[in-house]
């Protein structure tokens, strides 16, 4: 976190904020955060291929994600966006199986211990990700996206940064 030195932003009332960055000794001693820390500990955003169009629209709606899972066969996972999920069903696919009316795009998967700053350059690829056991990496032990990294690090998409009263932007 920045420490702040007196004045004000420049721009709120004319004063200079003074911005104390971390010393390197500081950057060493802060936990490395890792996929743990960030991912759904549940199955949530999983489906099975033969989920509906219509059941999966559905779901993203209800979970609030961009995309979804799907479980191809035991140990070996695809990715849906809800996009495509919505356009087929306004072509009249709805009752149709995912599998048959969505393009399943392939998806890597990652593990727990992994640092979060190395899953997060995948999750520009990937909305979602199977977050799997190193010891049976066909057993999914959670989910990761965007969203969820965004909340580990403290960042609200919704609400942006909480200021208290006089506070700036960045400033602790």
């Amino acid at each position: 976190a920045a420490r702040t030195g007196g004045g004000e932003v420049g721009g709120f009332g004319g004063g200079t904020q003074v911005f104390d960055l971390p010393s390197i000794e500081e950057q060493r001693e802060a936990p490395v955060m890792k996929v743990e820390d960030a991912m759904r500990r549940d199955r949530d955003l999983v489906v099975q291929k033969d989920l509906t169009v219509s059941e999966a629209v559905a779901l993203i709606e209800s979970e609030g994600s961009p995309a979804l899972l799907v479980e191809i066969r035991y140990g070996q996972w695809a990715w849906i966006d809800e996009r495509s999920a919505r356009l087929a069903e306004s072509e009249g696919k709805g009752e149709h199986q995912i599998h048959d009316a969505l393009r399943l795009r392939s998806v890597i998967k990652t593990h727990p211990d992994v640092p979060l700053d190395q899953a997060l350059r995948n999750l520009g690829r990937y909305p979602l990700m199977p977050v799997t056991s190193r010891v049976n990496s066909s057993f999914i032990v959670g989910t990761l996206q965007l969203a969820d990294v965004h909340c580990a690090y403290g960042i609200n998409a919704d609400a942006g940064p909480e200021l208290h009263e006089g506070e700036a932007p960045g400033q602790a």
